[in-house]
């Protein structure tokens, strides 16, 4: 599955380690949760996520945030806190 482009800040070995962290990733997942991020990593939209999966739109707005979270926990990029 090619879900990266390239771009100013993405170096040559980002698509590459995306390639093995993403399935690997997955794999963490629960299977209605990987199913649905599969199904938005391909660029299907909300609307269709939430028909497909018999959700609300905003359910999948929520899930967009738990799976960028989760994303970012395992790949060791996660935001720093708020400062107090």
């Amino acid at each position: 599955m090619e879900i990266l482009i390239p771009g100013q800040t993405c170096t040559p070995a980002d698509p590459v380690a995306s390639r093995i962290d993403f399935p690997a990733w997955l794999g963490t997942l629960k299977r209605r949760d990987r199913k649905v991020a599969q199904f938005l990593a391909y660029g299907n939209r909300t609307g269709e996520a939430a028909r497909k999966f018999g959700v609300s739109e905003g359910r999948i707005g929520q899930l967009r945030k738990e799976l960028k979270r989760a994303w970012e926990q395992f790949v060791g990029d996660e935001p720093a806190p708020a400062a107090a």
